[in-house]
């Protein structure tokens, strides 16, 4: 019995001292947090990031701590709740997938199913809005309520807590959606973790946690984007900005990579402003317009001019900075090429796209600084000519043999439609026109002269009449070439005779017309991918078409006579024929890097950015953590931080040491603000801008 209270008090003794040494390291450590925040506000600003280290270990296991025991409250998504918020309508936003949620009602299983169905609804690309009906300001308040709906989303998935589903092909592929719909590739690293789980998946994967029996757009979007990386991880390359530029058109990548709108850093400075794809008006145009959020222009003038390589007097600016930025990527990118907002890898692109031709673009790259004087800046890549169009008078066909009127009507000496050795143009020209698809007025057709040439690439040559359309109503002429039989003079009774006759006497071709050409010569077993794109509303009787040759391969192209720049471009390899319409822009044959500036892995390094003048990822005390989630605090510290060091470098001896106390009373001053934007920004303000100035 003696033995066992000794045992028993000896524990209880144990435990005391335990308790007691606990509480005084506990106390010591509070002593030296509180020591160490108390020399940073002191410290020379030299040095301050060094004493931050230490302390910001502490804080951020301290903040870790809390995490785990703190349980926050749930507060389910109600419509309601945030229209009230945000002074909406989300109905009227355009956004109908948001609806009320709460999660905490569904098992883990139907929590994955509602999120991938969301945002796959997410990640369809709607028509871009005319810019005439655009409010901005409500545009750019929607988008944060619908970034609180993909926010829920998110928070949904994280709640899921069974491992079975956790260690799921749906789970991952929930979470590579959370990132698409979110901003795409930017953060490409995050994404691929996932991605690379996803090596198995299929087409009826995708549509089996979809409960949809039919493929979507956007299902082979996101598909063929796993697929696409995967391959590349797989391999051990490198995925960039030009891999991705050159599938978006080829594999279907736009709805998974691309935007039309959000809250992005358009100008690669660590601001987000909300940017929207805009149709201007009537005329069609495509451009991009910026709405930015609560940005002082006199602080961001005062920014550009003290840190930009361009020479900028901010004094010489009274109006709306942010508005000049818009109009130079308006005058660059856009007109009537389509354009999308592009995330990747950690920087924001402006994509730019012909609308005619496959795998044609331009990639913009646009910084703070970004305006006229600057402009070759803003290009980065350039994989099309921009709105140059082909020089026509520099087409020549190899191999063609011309033959006169003369020479060719003794050919044709016994045809039906030669009488004493002329031909009867009126007969003849009836005759002909009645090929031709439809033709308004009085016209008349007769031939110019003859050619051979090999149209079909078999190596034999065919027989053309050149023909030139004249009329007696209206002053519409076009040239033209008609395959004939040489003797006779007949219309040859082929496929490529016929396509080319069908465009003869249109008076514009509209999107509808190309399904009907593409259902009418599929039963000759004809390729013909003609992109939907409406080329004009002018007479096409105005084209003329032209024979030539390129890269070995003949071809023909009707061209409008007078803009030069709509046109039908036909190949033909034997029965094979390819008709392309549209606007004729010549890509290049390889992608060319234009950016000036210094590349790093294949991506610009040393942009302009609103940083402030700390390691932003190490700040801690409230008014450091304040400046870094405030753009205009951002660039105070940094301008305000420019300018002290100016001033030092310049003084010495006592003076230094006199500009030292200053900037430390400076800085304690800003720690007793205790993260108050108001506060701080009164402080850094006076300091930047000295008193005689316009605040």
């Amino acid at each position: 019995m003696k033995r066992k209270l000794i045992l028993l008090i000896s524990i209880i003794l144990l435990i005391v001292i335990s308790a007691c040494k606990k509480q005084e390291e506990k106390t010591v450590e509070n002593n030296t947090e509180s020591t160490t925040e108390q020399s940073v506000s002191t410290a020379e600003p030299e040095k301050k990031e060094q004493v931050e280290n230490e302390n910001i270990e502490k804080k951020v296991e301290t903040k870790e701590e809390k995490v785990e025991i703190i349980e926050e409250k749930h507060i389910p998504f109600i419509k309601a709740d945030i229209e009230k918020e945000y002074d909406i309508q989300i109905n009227n936003c355009g956004y109908n997938s948001i609806e009320d949620y709460d999660y905490t009602l569904l098992d883990d299983e139907k929590k994955l199913n509602y999120a991938i169905k969301k945002y796959m609804d997410l990640l369809y690309k709607p028509s871009i809005s005319n810019a005439l009906g655009i409010n901005e300001d409500k545009e750019a308040v929607c988008y944060d309520a619908l970034e609180k709906y993909e926010a829920y989303l998110l928070q949904s998935i994280k709640s899921i807590n069974d491992k079975n589903v956790i260690n799921s092909q749906k789970y991952n592929f929930a979470y590579t959606l959370s990132y698409l719909a979110k901003d795409g590739l930017y953060e490409y690293d995050k994404v691929v973790e996932h991605i690379k789980k996803l090596n198995n998946i299929t087409e009826n994967n995708i549509n089996e946690f979809l409960n949809d029996n039919e493929t979507s757009n956007t299902t082979k979007s996101v598909y063929n984007l796993i697929k696409l990386i995967n391959d590349y991880e797989s391999n051990g390359k490198s995925f960039s900005i030009i891999d991705l530029a050159n599938n978006i058109q080829s594999i279907n990548l736009k709805n998974a990579v691309l935007f039309t709108k959000g809250n992005f850093d358009i100008f690669n400075s660590h601001t987000n402003f909300f940017t929207e794809i805009v149709v201007e008006g009537s005329s069609g145009l495509y451009g991009i317009n910026i709405t930015p959020k609560n940005i002082d222009d006199k602080i961001l003038l005062r920014f550009i001019e003290t840190f930009s390589k361009r020479d900028i007097d901010s004094s010489s600016y009274d109006y709306d900075y942010v508005s000049i930025l818009q109009d130079y990527i308006a005058k660059y990118a856009g007109g009537t090429n389509i354009v999308y907002i592009m995330p990747f890898k950690n920087d924001i692109y402006v994509y730019e796209e012909s609308q005619t031709l496959q795998n044609s673009y331009n990639i913009y790259l646009y910084t703070i600084d970004t305006t006229d004087d600057y402009g070759e800046k803003a290009l980065f890549v350039r994989n099309m000519n921009g709105e140059n169009t082909i020089d026509v008078d520099t087409l020549q066909a190899d191999d063609i043999e011309e033959i006169t009127q003369e020479e060719g009507y003794k050919k044709a000496k016994k045809s039906k439609f030669m009488k004493d050795g002329k031909l009867d143009d009126m007969a003849y020209s009836q005759y002909l026109l009645g090929y031709v698809d439809s033709v308004k007025g009085q016209h008349y057709l007769v031939p110019s002269k003859f050619v051979k040439f090999d149209i079909n690439n078999d190596k034999k040559k065919e027989y053309f009449g050149v023909f030139e359309l004249l009329s007696s109503t209206d002053g519409e002429t076009g040239t033209y070439y008609i395959m004939l039989n040489e003797k006779t003079l007949e219309v040859e009774d082929n496929e490529i005779n016929k396509f080319l006759m069908d465009f003869m006497g249109k008076e514009h071709i509209l999107v509808q017309d190309t399904g009907e050409y593409q259902e009418k010569y599929q039963n000759y077993a004809i390729n013909c991918p003609i992109y939907p794109h409406e080329i004009g509303t002018g007479g096409i009787r105005n084209f003329y078409q032209k024979l030539y040759t390129e890269d070995g391969i003949n071809k023909i192209i009707l061209i409008e006579d007078k803009a030069k720049n709509l046109y039908v471009d036909i190949i033909v390899d034997k029965d094979y024929l390819e008709a392309n319409i549209g606007k004729y822009i010549r890509p290049v044959s390889e992608p060319e890097f234009v950016w000036n500036g210094e590349l790093k892995n294949g991506k610009p390094v040393g942009l302009l950015n609103t940083d402030a003048s700390f390691d932003m990822s190490k700040a801690s005390t409230l008014s450091e953590l304040a400046i870094v989630n405030d753009v205009n605090l951002r660039m105070l510290d940094r301008l305000s931080s420019d300018k002290y060091f100016k001033e030092y470098s310049s003084l010495s001896g006592a003076e230094k040491e006199n500009k030292l106390q200053e900037r430390r009373i400076m800085n304690e001053e800003i720690n007793k603000c205790n993260g108050d934007n108001a506060c701080i920004k009164d402080i850094l303000y006076s300091d930047v801008f000295v008193e005689n100035e316009d605040i």
